[in-house]
């Protein structure tokens, strides 16, 4: 028995050069922006196999959407090239993303600039629809949306977590100051000869009201 045989999937899909490709939308990942925050849609294609053409099965990566309302027209644009019906009302980044979702379209890919390593990636330039429509393509593993929502799960969950102990604590401050200043008011009182729990109503002002029959004398 040799030590292994040559298996070809293993190495990966090589990577996508210039030019146009008919994909599909095989994942998506939802996220923040550190400094704007505004939502991004990162969109990741797959080099459709059953068509002729380069690069079957190879990833295009991160084509990412940002919630602005300059940028809406690439939205727009992307979900025109997938088909998705004119005024579809969309209520969140997220059934966007859902509605895009195994839809195939033709995209137009050109290599970005180089980056601080000066690695250079494909990027999605342009959408078209497909020449070639799908019929029965399973619907694909949604492996980094899953990752991210359970991610996005976890971070709601510590968010609220934090918030219910801040919450708890302000309680036990406000019922800590609650009960210093009964105490303080209390000893003030004790300090002035007057009995905070004593019946101090004047006779003399009508405070209680008596007969001359209760008088002792």
């Amino acid at each position: 028995m040799g030590f292994y045989d040559v298996d070809y999937s293993n190495a990966g899909a090589e990577q996508v050069t210039p030019g146009t490709y008919e994909v599909f939308v095989s994942d998506y990942t939802i996220t923040k922006a550190q400094r704007t925050g505004n939502t991004i849609v990162s969109l990741f294609y797959t080099v459709r196999d059953d068509v002729s053409q380069q690069h079957q099965g190879a990833k295009i990566q991160y084509d990412t959407f940002v919630e602005t309302e300059n940028s809406k027209w690439r939205w727009d644009t992307a979900a025109k090239a997938a088909g998705i019906p004119d005024k579809t009302p969309i209520q969140s980044a997220q059934d966007w993303a859902n509605l895009m979702i195994n839809k195939d379209l033709k995209v137009k890919v050109d290599m970005s600039k180089p980056n601080d390593q000066g690695k250079s990636y494909p990027e999605v330039k342009s959408f078209y629809n497909t020449d070639w429509p799908n019929q029965g393509r399973p619907a694909p593993i949604l492996e980094k949306a899953y990752a991210n929502q359970h991610q996005q799960s976890n971070l709601n969950r510590a968010a609220n977590k934090v918030a219910q102990n801040e919450y708890s604590q302000q309680q036990d401050t406000y019922q800590q100051q609650q009960n210093f200043n009964q105490q303080n008011n209390y000893q003030q009182q004790s300090l002035t000869g007057t009995d905070p729990f004593a019946d101090n109503r004047s006779i003399a002002n009508g405070g209680i009201n008596i007969s001359d029959d209760d008088l002792p004398f």
